[in-house]
């Protein structure tokens, strides 16, 4: 019903700083990775094949998760 969904959404506001400083601590700063619109598609839909166990794990081309992987080592 539509109270059940306002109190959820209610309850999710009242908590969200607990959720988030249970994740990362105290720290003023959160550390973020953005994708590219096109990557973000593509991991999405080697993530939802797995999923339907179409696909065994994240399936990417070599080359795109090395590159994938350089990237996410340079950001840290």
């Amino acid at each position: 019903s539509q109270d059940t969904a306002a109190l959820v959404a209610a309850v999710r506001v009242g908590l969200s700083r607990a959720i988030v400083q249970s994740i990362v601590g105290v720290e003023p700063e959160l550390p973020v990775i953005t994708l590219e619109p096109r990557l973000e598609q593509i991991l999405l839909n080697s993530l939802q094949k797995a999923g339907q166990g179409q696909e065994e794990g994240v399936l990417l081309e070599p080359s795109m998760a090395e590159k994938l992987q350089r990237s996410l080592i340079e950001a840290a």
